[in-house]
């Protein structure tokens, strides 16, 4: 995907690298190095710095506002030596990392390590869309577009969450909320399903963008026709929501009434459902059998 990652300004933000050879996650020998370009001037603001070792193969660095004080793109050049099976001494390496420093993000930045890998799968499932030359929807083109990670952040915390919280068959109270200081923070176990709910909102979003797409009255000139584009990304939507709803009423089920199934054994075949008791959820098995 061609769009960086970007970075609030003024923000400390933590930025990593993990080295692997044949798979399998190896140690550099050696320090590993990073450094930090401002673009713009070509000024490094990190001058071959050391990185820290959090785990095998597993390296990071914390930069603050020595980078992030001013806006623009940068680029993070990690440098280190590492033994190959193809080689009988270490080779040097070097790995990129570019990104960008900008306007605050207040939603992405009250996220956690994994609710940001969240957004950033959600991002990567229409960065591919062709209508742009970068890569993802038309609309990101425009100077109008401020389409980034904190629009998906702002769908997950406000949208996304609304939607598990408030669908039938009941309402979670206290509801659930989503960021790295959540007074109730919603389960990592159904993380999956916190990524549909903002990839439906994303593409509602998507589709409310294209609403306002003039018709040129007069005109007859050759044009590219985008209009229909709010209808196809909400025909998109149409589709997550089946998924979405499914998953939904599973949660209730496991997390509301704190059962994983339910059945019945009756000494008979069908069991009016109305029969019921009303208190009882709305998917028991009615027809029921002994084994």
């Amino acid at each position: 995907m061609s769009r960086r990652d970007s970075f609030s300004e003024y923000a400390t933000e933590k930025i990593g690298i993990i080295i692997q050879v044949l798979g399998t996650d190896t140690d550099a020998n050696g320090d590993v190095l990073i450094t930090i370009t401002r673009e713009s001037d070509d000024t490094a603001v990190v001058d071959a710095d050391t990185a820290t070792r959090d785990a095998a193969g597993t390296y990071s660095y914390v930069f603050s506002t020595d980078v992030s004080s001013t806006r623009g793109n940068y680029t993070a050049t990690w440098s280190f030596d590492v033994t190959t099976p193809a080689a009988s001494s270490p080779d040097s390496k070097q790995v990129v990392y570019q990104f960008a420093v900008g306007d605050a993000q207040p939603y992405f930045d009250s996220l956690d390590g994994p609710q940001r890998q969240l957004v950033d799968n959600v991002y990567h499932k229409i960065s591919d869309s062709f209508d742009s030359t970068r890569g993802g929807p038309y609309l990101w083109e425009l100077p109008q577009s401020s389409f980034s990670f904190e629009t998906i952040a702002r769908l997950m915390v406000v949208d996304a969450i609304t939607i598990i919280n408030y669908s039938s068959p009941k309402a979670f109270i206290p509801p659930y909320t989503v960021g790295a200081n959540s007074p109730k923070p919603f389960p990592t176990g159904w993380y999956g399903l916190l990524e549909r709910a903002t990839q439906y909102e994303t593409f509602k979003h998507l589709s409310t963008s294209y609403l306002e797409v003039p018709d040129p009255i007069g005109v007859n000139v050759a044009r590219v026709d985008r209009q229909k584009y709010s209808q196809m990304w909400m025909q998109r939507a149409d589709h997550e929501k089946e998924e979405l709803d499914h998953m939904l009423h599973m949660l209730k089920r496991d997390m509301r009434f704190g059962v994983k199934a339910r059945s019945m054994l009756l000494a008979g075949g069908i069991f009016p459902i109305s029969y019921l008791n009303p208190a009882r959820p709305r998917w028991p098995y009615v027809l029921s059998r002994f084994f």
